[in-house]
């Protein structure tokens, strides 16, 4: 289900259709991390509910869930970038960033690069430019 930006972003740049969307990618990235972890997901949510001002003011506030929930949360994140790295070894990145390359080269025009063929070829390799970048990073290549 798409988000009012979602909806505003693709109104405003992509001329009501759909085509890249950061806002759509952050959020399928987001659901993709908590179908593979979804605790983080309930945590997130119960530290929202537990670690604000109201439960300060009620007198519900626990220190000592909010810090366990806080290191939970953090160990869950460690196991999702251990689990992006098993995938995005330095050579599988190299190699993606050379087809990757590739296909932008093979595919750009004075106009530059269709939206569209970016979003096909991200659903068809089955990871996304963002997940190129993220790797990339992280190898500093």
């Amino acid at each position: 289900m798409s988000t009012t930006t979602e909806r505003q972003y693709d109104r405003l740049y992509n001329e009501g259709g759909s085509g890249f969307n950061p806002h759509s990618n952050a959020r399928l990235a987001r659901e993709d991390a908590e179908s593979q972890f979804p605790e983080i997901s309930k945590l997130r949510h119960e530290l929202e509910t537990i670690d604000c001002s109201v439960a300060r003011e009620s007198g519900t506030y626990n220190p000592e869930r909010v810090a366990y929930i806080r290191t939970r949360i953090a160990q869950i994140e460690s196991d999702q970038a251990s689990a992006f790295l098993v995938e995005w070894t330095i050579d599988v990145t190299q190699k993606r960033k050379s087809e990757w390359n590739a296909f932008v080269r093979a595919n750009t025009t004075k106009k530059g690069i269709l939206a569209t063929l970016v979003t096909k070829k991200q659903r068809e390799q089955g990871w996304s430019m963002a997940d190129l970048k993220k790797a990339i990073a992280i190898h500093k290549l």
